[in-house]
């Protein structure tokens, strides 16, 4: 019941689409459905028809065709039977056991994928039970045939190695009966296309199991390749939030001495004030357009190029310097030129610890003199940052652990570098960065 419900499901959904191409019969019909070709609906499309019905049939449950399966393989072996052969005569005339043995044996059919092994041993006890009596096995041992390429194809090696054992015991004990179809040539012939099924079987298991295995490793790969996208993702939001702190705290420093700046000198000296201001939009027009470039990484999700302007680098020290020096602090910049082309990594690296350098005299030093000397070593920067004021240490209570020489830390260990900071023995304070780099890596503009 199971099977005839799904089966007119399956047709009836199938033939859906093309309910309007199928005319009621009429008596000038002879009693037949029509296929016609409605001008309204256009031509049938017998194509369509054929890919829809492939379709439906890929959606049923295997086991509606498993007991298909056994359903015509029960019709042949019965139409084997009753037409008989031509050495019939031989054998036992048919009865109701030897009908029951046939459709028992045809019926493994239906569990060939669900129970394979089991259904290969009820399969051959019933034809070996069926050469006692001197009954025709008829189309019965193609049923073994199909089991045995069903139980290599299916189950375990181990089950696999099992079932085609016990076949062969069962041939080997219908043999020692002497059935007129199983003498001389014809075991030979047996066993050989019983042993060609079963390594047919073998073979197409393991190519599956090579495939699969394939399609494992290729799922392995992506994922592998989905979590270092993932961390490579992470790690570049990391650089990005380093990358805004130290932003936002040099331009936040700058800003608010200007701003004590304008305000103590407003009332006696308004250029002055006035200068200060401006500086104040300078310095906060660049951070902006520096945060924009920076978030606009974080904004574009699709993976296309922001538009941003460069990345800033030790060209752009002077621009820095200027900029604290308005801010009021006089600052003496001494760079070597570079013995090669940078790669641009180092070139930003240097440049934001002198930025976060400086940041620190802003903040810490009060009215001081701030000196910056980059020189170079072979596959090697040295980085010098100073002052001759109160010094960190002073202000915040610390030896230089803050957040600020953190970030100039990783920076330098990024690199296999080494960076030092602490106050000066005449006073001040004082940070040495020692960036190593490969002279042989080219310089690539981040543009």
């Amino acid at each position: 019941m199971r099977a005839l419900c799904a089966c007119s499901g399956f047709m009836s959904s199938a033939l859906r689409p093309f309910a309007g191409y199928l005319r009621r019969p009429t008596s000038a019909d002879g009693g037949q459905f029509i296929l016609t070709t409605d001008a309204s609906l256009g031509p049938v499309r017998y194509r369509a028809l054929v890919k829809s019905l492939l379709r439906r049939a890929r959606e049923l449950d295997p086991w509606f065709w498993d007991l298909a399966f056994a359903v015509a393989g029960g019709v042949f072996c019965m139409a084997v039977l009753l037409i008989g052969t031509p050495d019939a005569d031989k054998f036992r005339d048919v009865d109701a056991i030897h009908i029951a043995l046939t459709l028992g044996v045809c019926a493994t059919l239906a569990f060939r994928r669900r129970h394979p092994l089991a259904a290969l041993m009820v399969a051959a006890t019933l034809v070996t039970a069926m050469t006692f009596p001197n009954y025709q096995t008829a189309g019965a041992p193609t049923v073994i045939f199909f089991l045995l390429y069903a139980v290599a194809i299916y189950d375990t090696p181990t089950r696999s190695v099992m079932g085609l054992t016990f076949t062969v015991i069962g041939v080997t004990i219908a043999a020692l009966n002497r059935p007129p179809d199983l003498r001389g040539g014809d075991i030979v012939g047996t066993t050989v296309s019983f042993g060609g099924a079963w390594i047919f079987g073998t073979a197409m298991r393991h190519r599956r199991d090579v495939m699969m295995e394939r399609l494992r490793e290729a799922e392995q790969r992506a994922t592998i390749e989905t979590e270092r996208h993932a961390r490579a993702v992470a790690e570049e939001r990391l650089r990005i939030a380093q990358e805004l702190h130290d932003v936002v705290a040099h331009s936040m420093s700058v800003i608010a001495v200007q701003a004590g700046v304008g305000a103590h000198v407003l009332d006696n000296d308004p250029a002055e004030a006035r200068r200060s201001l401006e500086n104040i939009a300078i310095t906060s027009r660049s951070t902006l357009n520096e945060m924009r470039r920076l978030l606009g990484v974080l904004r574009n999700e699709d993976g296309s190029k922001a538009e941003h302007a460069p990345a800033p680098r030790l060209e752009d020290l002077p621009a820095l310097v200027a900029r604290v020096e308005e801010a009021g602090v006089a600052v003496d910049l001494t760079v070597d030129p570079p013995p090669c082309e940078l790669p641009t990594g180092v070139s930003l690296s240097a440049y934001r610890i002198v930025q976060e350098a400086l940041t620190n005299v802003l903040r810490h030093a009060g009215s001081a003199r701030a000196s910056v000397t980059v020189t170079y070593e072979p596959g090697t920067m040295a980085i010098e940052v100073s002052d001759d004021g109160r010094g960190l240490a002073a202000t915040s209570g610390t030896n230089g652990s803050g957040h600020g020489i953190a970030g100039m830390r990783e920076r330098v260990a990024v690199y296999g570098g080494s960076l030092h900071s602490g106050p000066r023995p005449g006073g001040g304070f004082v940070v040495r960065a020692r960036i190593p780099y490969d002279e042989n890596e080219k310089y690539l503009d981040p543009q």
